[in-house]
């Protein structure tokens, strides 16, 4: 695996990427942990800046790694930002997952101490529709307990109809099954 590196931030899809490279996008509410999810994928520590505070990434940024474009989005949610910046994110995000050919893949982030909502359904669903390959992606799973891990893992395989790849940034857990799923393996 090679190192990881930041390729470049676009506030609109005319600044996307020209290179052809295939890209995976990273999607999830705010606060989900797509940035630390990065950086574990990447292993490095602040390659991709991490917040506490929800809303922080406000474009979409473009990471490279073994010839592969990974796509940091923006979240969807609680961000404490302004209405009309919070639907201009979403524009950009949603044109973005609606238009571009090179997208091929979506790691589809939720956290493990939320329950999944029937929007996070009809998106999942809506990725599939649009061919993308959508990877279920349970993130912050050292928040909970073994039992309560897989009591979560069987709640959110009988809403999708999919196993979630088990992960936590802080514990080191699941990189080698997520990596294997990204690779079609």
């Amino acid at each position: 695996m090679s190192r990881a590196k930041f390729v470049k931030s676009c506030s609109k899809l005319s600044d996307l990427p020209t290179t052809g490279l295939e890209e995976i996008g990273v999607v999830g509410r705010s606060n989900v942990g797509k940035s630390s999810l990065l950086n574990f994928i990447f292993q490095s520590k602040g390659l991709v800046k991490t917040s506490a505070t929800p809303g922080k990434t406000r474009l979409l940024n473009f990471f490279e790694m073994d010839g592969i474009y990974f796509v940091d989005l923006p979240g969807w949610g609680y961000a404490k930002v302004s209405k009309s910046l919070r639907e201009e994110w979403g524009e950009l995000a949603e044109k973005y997952l609606e238009k571009r050919e090179t997208l091929k893949k979506v790691l589809f982030l939720l956290d493990s101490r939320r329950e999944p909502k029937d929007e996070d359904l009809e998106l999942y669903q809506w990725f599939h529709e649009r061919g993308l390959e959508p990877i279920l992606v349970l993130t912050k799973t050292d928040k909970l307990n073994q039992s309560e891990r897989a009591k979560k893992v069987r709640a959110i395989h009988e809403f999708f109809g999919e196993e979630p790849v088990v992960t936590s940034a802080v514990k080191g857990r699941g990189k080698e099954h997520l990596m294997k799923r990204i690779k079609g393996i």
